[in-house]
């Protein structure tokens, strides 16, 4: 993810992670990384390189839904 968005726009530290581990529902999952893409062809390389990895990719807005996504 590093080499797509560059080192500051990814987290992966667990104390930096622990604000994404829930939205507006009861449901708490901590994230292996948070990626801050800047444009579609980043979203693009983030896409591809889970893909080939094998690694879940879930997209996610403010964090303030009510339906789990």
């Amino acid at each position: 993810m590093r080499e797509v968005v560059g080192r500051e726009h990814v987290l992966h530290k667990p104390e930096d992670l622990l604000v994404y581990e829930l939205d507006g529902t009861i449901d708490r999952s901590l994230p292996e990384a948070v990626v801050f893409p800047a444009n579609t062809a980043e979203v693009q390389g983030i896409v591809r390189a889970c893909n080939a990895l094998d690694v879940p990719v879930t997209p996610r807005g403010a964090g303030t839904g009510l339906s789990g996504g």
